[in-house]
């Protein structure tokens, strides 16, 4: 006997139901009793099915949040490295100016010290041919009596150590004053030549300072001559006379 049925008969007992009357009793009070279970299990089932939903909806709530969390920081991170990529970008376009600006700057600085010193070196011109003049009456007849001699011509084959080779000769055979040496290879400059002239300083414009800076500029030293002269090699025409004879005028051509 179960504890539910034991407890019905002796409650319908106690008040005096015994047969047919008790078992009606009994009856009525299980199915009293079944039906608060039932009704019991469905409320517990609803209840259940209810935090089972307010649970799930929590889940789903909690989902969105962390999802919409999510998608504004990924936004954020976005605009940020946008952000970051814009101002190195605008960075790199200023520095890029500030380089151009100061290549610029020192272009035109350049441009200007050239047009200073060639302004200068005029002036020195001007104010030599000037104190020539006054110091010695003769100097226009001194220059009317210098041979000819044509300007240095790269586009007509000339080459520097010979033209300033031929040049010493000439010195040497009119017997020029070491001060008119300076202006009269000036005045036989042209092209890059000339402009080895107009870079000269004040105080470098002798004939010795041209001389050297000449040589330096068309590869004329005494380390271009010592390569010259190690890695000369006979020419198809040439024989071994020829080219000895070569070699000698190198050499001479260098200790003149």
């Amino acid at each position: 006997m179960s504890e539910l049925t034991a407890r019905l008969v002796k409650l319908g007992r106690d008040l005096g139901l015994e047969g047919p009357e008790l078992r009606a009793f009994m009856k009525e009070e299980r199915d009293r009793e079944e039906k608060r279970e039932a009704q019991e299990r469905q409320e517990k089932e609803k209840k259940e099915a209810q935090e089972r939903q307010e649970k799930k909806e929590a889940q789903e709530r909690q989902e969105k949040r962390e999802a919409q969390e999510r998608q504004e920081k990924e936004k954020k991170e976005a605009q940020e490295r946008q952000e970051k990529k814009e101002a190195q970008e605008r960075q790199e376009k200023r520095e890029a100016q500030e380089r151009e600006d100061k290549m610029r700057k020192e272009e035109q600085e350049r441009k200007d010290k050239l047009e200073l010193e060639k302004l200068k070196l005029q002036a020195e011109i001007e104010n030599a041919k000037s104190l020539h003049s006054k110091k010695d009456s003769s100097t226009s007849d001194w220059i009317a009596k210098i041979p000819r001699m044509n300007p240095f011509s790269e586009a007509k084959g000339d080459t520097m150590d010979a033209f300033l080779f031929r040049f010493e000769m000439l010195v040497k055979a009119h017997n020029w004053p070491e001060d008119k040496k300076f202006l009269a290879l000036s005045n036989l400059l042209t092209g890059e030549s000339l402009k080895v002239l107009q870079t000269l300083l004040v105080e470098q414009q002798t004939y010795s300072c041209l001389e050297q800076a000449l040589l330096k500029k068309f590869l004329c030293t005494a380390a271009d001559y010592n390569v010259k002269f190690r890695t000369a090699v006979p020419t198809n025409t040439e024989d071994a006379y020829a080219f000895i004879s070569r070699l000698e005028t190198v050499v001479s051509i260098r200790m003149y």
